[in-house]
């Protein structure tokens, strides 16, 4: 349920963009990604488990043992990423177009060594986001719901899966963060009903899959994209990785 000041704030952003579709989606993005994060900030980081025993977040920035896994995003999560990282590459076009190809080559190459896997062979593989520099997620504040929420309870078996990709194990989350993310997805799709924006229907994607469709845009496409003149590179497109069912 959409409450009075979400109405107010999404009159606000549809005035301020007046019919530019892209970065009002952007904007919805983020308004719920802060909405999230601030009850994010209410979960405990130490609590006492069902079965008595003491429980520690160990998710912090800089922990990356994670970010070699399969991440599942929407299409209006990833035009959140793309029009982020727009915003934040040093104001100057050619700097821009220099960021978006880097990260257009990270991400092919990526989604080359996932090849035709699928499903539980994607899962094995090992691949890091090509968002991850250094370490760290570039784009930390506009990272996707699935990366937010998920909320660790054993550094050990993260590190493990992640040296270890071959092995099926089972990391122990906290609940709450799989709660915020159906409510931001029921959010998304309220948001958008109001503002009567368009919503790809199509599916979902792997992160990776949809950063090599996003920025190997070229440079007429991304004006395009970016002016409102052209529809995202994934209308339509259907996820060559995650099988639809």
């Amino acid at each position: 349920m959409i409450s009075p000041q979400e109405y107010k704030e999404l009159s606000i952003l549809k005035r301020k963009f007046n019919g530019n579709n892209v970065f009002l989606v952007s904007s919805v993005i983020a308004m719920i990604y802060n909405s999230i994060d601030r009850e994010l900030q209410n979960i405990p980081r130490n609590f006492r488990a069902r079965d008595g025993s003491n429980v520690t977040i160990p998710c912090q920035s800089g922990c990356h043992y994670c970010c070699s896994l399969p991440v599942v995003v929407t299409e209006q999560e990833v035009i959140g990423i793309f029009t982020f990282v727009v915003q934040t590459s040093g104001g100057q076009w050619p700097e821009i177009l220099q960021v978006v190809k880097r990260l257009g080559e990270r991400a092919r190459a990526a989604r080359e060594q996932i090849g035709q896997a699928q499903d539980d062979q994607r899962r094995r593989l090992s691949i890091a986001c090509p968002l991850l520099l250094d370490g760290r997620c570039s784009v930390y504040r506009a990272r996707p719901l699935a990366c937010r929420t998920y909320l660790a309870i054993d550094v050990t078996a993260c590190r493990e899966t992640y040296e270890n990709p071959e092995l099926e194990m089972d990391i122990a989350t906290v609940g709450q963060g799989m709660k915020l993310a159906m409510l931001a997805g029921q959010k998304l799709l309220e948001f958008s009903a109001v503002l009567r924006l368009p919503f790809n229907r199509s599916g979902f994607y792997d992160l990776i899959e949809a950063l090599d469709v996003f920025f190997n845009m070229n440079e007429a496409e991304i004006i395009a994209f970016l002016e409102g003149r052209a529809q995202s590179p994934l209308r339509g497109y259907r996820s060559q990785i995650l099988t639809q069912k």
